[in-house]
């Protein structure tokens, strides 16, 4: 299987008929859009590769990707629990 190669382009090249500010947001945007485009593009192929067919494995990585966020997210506030109770710890034991 042969590798893709994608490429960008602007829908106006010149420029001229192209509203400044459009054109100008749309540069600032041009690198940030060709990566998530490139994530999608990746994503597409990994998800191919799959017996399942494509909606079905992406769909599977989208729930897996949501519960090792949870994860995350439980993971992150036990320690912030843990530090705040560690602070308590220390403000009660220093001032006796």
């Amino acid at each position: 299987m042969s590798d893709i190669n994608l490429r960008y382009e602007n829908p106006i090249d010149n420029g001229q008929r192209y509203n400044p500010e459009l054109q100008k947001r749309s540069l600032e945007n041009r690198e940030q859009k060709q990566q998530d485009f490139d994530n999608f593009v990746n994503k597409l192929k990994e998800y191919s590769k799959s017996d399942k067919p494509i909606w079905a494995a992406a769909a599977e990585d989208e729930a897996r990707m949501r519960a090792n966020s949870a994860e995350e997210q439980k993971l992150i506030a036990a320690e912030i629990q843990k530090r705040r109770d560690e602070i308590k710890r220390h403000s009660i034991s220093g001032s006796d």
